[in-house]
């Protein structure tokens, strides 16, 4: 498990999805998490509330790219709460670690927009991202990139 001060010992897996494959992938790695003796819950963005966003130290964050680049649907209420940390300026989210699994299709011009946005958001917000952001392409085929990462995300996770 876990051994730094900095690493807590809940996870929470958080999608935001528009056609239900960030969900479904989302919802597979918190399994996983759970099997693997983590300490986790998961959760739609747009239950942040709900699940106390301030409070959390580790976050493992599933998101699609809906239309030319825009988040889905479901986590329109948080991104208006980041962008309010955001322009507040100030480190609101510095006791925050992050991982961020992108999915998105570069036929579309803005490919993984929201986990690019999502990544620099919460970077200008303080948190620290504690994995290599995976950006998987529907293109191309997601599993190229969302194995290797998952794969990946079980070391990143205890350190």
């Amino acid at each position: 498990m876990p051994t730094s001060d900095f690493v807590d010992s809940h996870v929470a897996f958080l999608y935001a999805s528009q056609t239900g494959n960030a969900e479904s992938i989302c919802y597979n790695i918190y399994e996983t998490a759970v099997q693997r003796g983590f300490n986790a819950s998961y959760h739609v963005l747009d239950d942040y509330a709900k699940f106390k966003f301030s409070e959390l130290r580790t976050i493992v964050f599933v998101v699609s790219t809906t239309g030319d680049g825009d988040p889905p649907d479901n986590s329109a209420r948080f991104w208006r709460v980041l962008r309010k940390a955001t322009r507040s300026g100030e480190d609101a989210y510095a006791h925050l670690r992050y991982a961020i699994l992108g999915l998105g299709d570069t036929n579309y011009s803005n490919f993984c927009n929201t986990a690019q946005r999502l990544d620099k958001q919460l970077g200008e917000v303080g948190a620290r991202a504690f994995y290599k952001k995976g950006l998987a392409d529907d293109a191309t085929g997601m599993e190229e990139v969302v194995e290797p990462w998952i794969d990946g995300l079980w070391p990143a996770l205890q350190q």
